[in-house]
């Protein structure tokens, strides 16, 4: 049975990290981008920009799932007998490239009288959404690019690429806005960007792996109907475990008013980073897992373990660190300290520390293909999500909602746990047990000053909160270092900071 050797998790590792790393730097660049944006287009401008990346966003969702097919197929090297299934995706991304871009044109136009907008705005608004039907198609395309650099586990490779592209873009719409162009030049130089990532990275692709070279066949029908399937099984299964949020949004506003929305969107907004951080570093995990398809049975109890002790050892100490500091960070953040926010953004906490134990087992059964499993318990999450919600929500507020995604996750980690130990036979005490190995003494010795000290913040006082927050990483990874780590993660320590 194959298993995952020391040089392979230190892989792993380092891979969970860049890839992290990636969508941490895209967010903040992010932000730096909106007061540009704001402040360079006027609220006006602003909204008119929004609603043409709503529009890309909604449309270039979805993609029947065709990532993971790609991933799933190449599960880390390319074989000469899935070349022409990779190359056909590309041809499958064009396509739901022209539709969803379409689709944005048409939506932009339909929708420009119904915005709201001045007379000088809405004149431009048809164009706007056009540039940006433009970049909605390039949007796909480079998806391709991403996929199949996953596949291959190129992780640094598609992290600098998304690095470099967000920062061009800030960089250019800055110099766009201080020549005192407007809308049109900015959805226009945004549609320049998106050209030049996807054909870039095409060429990239060509270069390294010829046998990617774009062509036009005709592949037939059985070689794409196992993997069509289980891309839109896939592609299901994560929209519905999407809905979660909207849902509870929705529920708030509906059985509270929409003023409870503010403190549950507050008391959300770090959690959903950390959850976001959790599955980010979980996908690297997901060509290793799709070799059960290649070369026969996983070594299912140590991919288990490997996965959910990385995920212990990155994600737990911020979400248990967020429980703790949260009055301070709240009132440092808001100003105010409002007691709904903060029970919430508690719950969410816990929340992500109890979502630790669900990404392994999910690419587990996408690796395998076994779709239909993590379907049925997205189903059932959300449902007992909005169960909750609907009982919870007439009683306390807007923390009935977070108390609802609580329970929750509880409920998909326990079914998941549950089909994998019965179909694998796996016995996952002692798994869990040897995941979680000394960590409980470094959260300890990390977590503890923190407790106490964010107790003398009584104001708004950045500072002091990032003074706290790098004491604890410090006394974390001292201990992590001394008492905690196992032998490769300290080879990983040692690359990551420097040492080797």
């Amino acid at each position: 049975m194959p298993t995952i050797d020391s040089n392979e998790r230190i892989r792993l590792m380092r891979d969970g990290t860049v890839h992290a790393s990636g969508l941490v730097l895209s967010s903040v660049a992010g932000l730096l981008l909106v007061p540009i944006m704001v402040r360079g287009l006027g609220a006006e401008g602003y909204g008119l920009w929004m609603a043409s990346v709503a529009a890309i966003s909604i449309f270039g969702a979805f993609d029947l799932g065709v990532r993971l097919i790609i991933v799933r197929d190449l599960a880390g090297e390319l074989r000469a007998e899935r070349a022409p299934l990779i190359r056909t995706m590309l041809w499958l991304y064009v396509t739901l490239g022209l539709i969803a871009g379409s689709l944005v044109a048409l939506a932009g136009m339909a929708a420009a009288k119904r915005l709201h907008l001045s007379p000088e705005a809405q004149s431009v608004a048809p164009m706007v959404f056009l540039f940006s039907a433009g970049s909605c198609f390039f949007d796909q395309v480079f998806m391709y690019v991403m996929a199949v650099w996953s596949g291959l586990r190129r992780f640094s490779l598609l992290n600098t690429y998304s690095v470099a592209a967000s920062i061009i873009r800030i960089a250019s719409f800055w110099f766009v806005l201080a020549a005192g162009r407007g809308i049109l030049t900015i959805a226009a130089v945004n549609l320049g960007i998106a050209a030049a990532c996807a054909i870039s990275g095409l060429m990239l692709i060509v270069a390294a792996v010829p046998e990617l070279r774009p062509r036009f066949e005709m592949p037939r029908w059985e070689s794409l109907r196992e993997p069509l399937g289980f891309g839109v099984l896939s592609q299901a299964a994560t929209s519905i475990a999407s809905l979660q949020m909207p849902i509870s949004t929705l529920l708030i506003s509906v059985i509270n008013g929409a003023a409870s929305v503010t403190p549950f969107t507050v008391g959300q907004k770090f959690p959903n980073l950390l959850s976001g951080l959790t599955w980010r570093t979980s996908e690297v995990f997901f060509p290793v897992a799709s070799r059960q398809r290649v070369s026969g049975e996983l070594d299912a109890e140590q991919f288990l373990q490997t996965i959910t002790r990385w995920l212990m050892l990155a994600i737990l100490p911020g979400a248990l660190g967020l429980f703790l500091i949260a009055p301070a960070l709240l009132r440092t953040w808001m100003g105010t300290l409002d007691p709904a926010a903060l029970a919430i953004l508690r719950l969410a906490s816990l929340s992500v520390a109890v979502e630790i134990l669900i990404p392994g087992v999910i690419q587990l059964f996408w690796g395998a293909g076994q779709t239909g499993v993590v379907l049925m318990v997205n189903f059932a999450t959300v449902f007992a999500d909005v169960l909750l919600a609907v009982i919870l929500l007439p009683r306390i507020g807007p923390v009935g909602a977070a108390w609802a995604t609580l329970g929750s996750t509880a409920v998909a980690a326990i079914l998941l746990l549950v089909f994998v130990s019965k179909g694998r036979r796996l016995h996952l005490l002692p798994v869990l047990l040897g995941t979680a190995r000394r960590i409980l003494a470094a959260l300890l010795l990390a977590l503890v000053p923190v407790f106490f000290l964010q107790r003398m913040i009584a104001a708004r006082n950045w500072p002091a909160v990032m003074g706290i927050v790098i004491l604890s990483a410090v006394l974390y990874f001292a201990t992590l270092w001394r008492y905690t780590a196992s032998d490769d993660e300290k080879a990983f320590l040692t690359k990551i900071f420097g040492g080797g």
